[in-house]
């Protein structure tokens, strides 16, 4: 964990706060002691507040051959308020349970059709699990921790959801990109199932 907390620093710099989450703590109840989350706010280059899990790759998923840490982005200029910075934190940290409280592994271009209330995202009712977008960001970590991938948490809506299940992972990115989709955006537009 160590080796993976010290890459982030590498990428993205101090954490402006770092949540941690015992079993006594968390609402789902995972095989991991203790989850951590890091949370960067938002700086004059970067107006997204970033969370990273960091425990959650202590184990195997069941039937996968990789390890995996979660990341979850939120944009807006000011830093999100202690309440909201803490319903985040707990909202990844009981997500990083998941795939061991259901005997899954979890990978990109997965959706999760019932991830519970996201916090921050109202209107946003399911999550895909997607690697860097841009194909700039960090997917996997480095050695010796290189069977470790970072699946990014992205808050879908109805009609997002309906294009990844109707039409498929391209026409998603194509969506996404021809809409210029800001995966970060609590405030994104969320156009109705009639539109389509």
């Amino acid at each position: 964990m160590k080796r993976l907390y010290h890459q982030l620093l590498h990428h993205w710099g101090e954490p402006a706060d770092f949540i941690s989450f015992d079993k006594g703590v968390a609402r789902t109840r995972g095989p991991q002691d203790l989850v951590h989350v890091a949370v960067w706010h938002p700086d004059p280059e970067c107006d997204i507040t970033s969370f990273n899990t960091l425990g959650m790759s202590e184990r195997l998923m069941p039937g996968a051959r990789y390890r995996a840490e979660l990341n979850l982005g939120l944009r807006g200029g000011a830093v999100p308020s202690s309440d909201d910075i803490r319903a985040m934190a707990q909202f990844l940290a009981n997500l990083a349970a998941y795939p061991f409280l259901n005997a899954l592994a979890l990978d990109w271009r997965e959706r999760l059709a019932d991830p519970g209330s996201i916090p921050c995202f109202p209107g946003f009712t399911q999550l895909l699990l997607a690697p860097s977008l841009d194909g700039k960001g960090l997917e996997w970590f480095d050695p010796p921790d290189d069977n470790v991938k970072l699946l990014r948490a992205i808050p879908i809506g109805p009609y997002e959801t309906h294009v990844l299940k109707a039409h498929g992972w391209q026409a998603f990115l194509e969506y996404a990109d021809e809409r210029h989709l800001d995966r970060f955006s609590p405030s994104r537009p969320l156009p109705p199932l009639a539109a389509v």
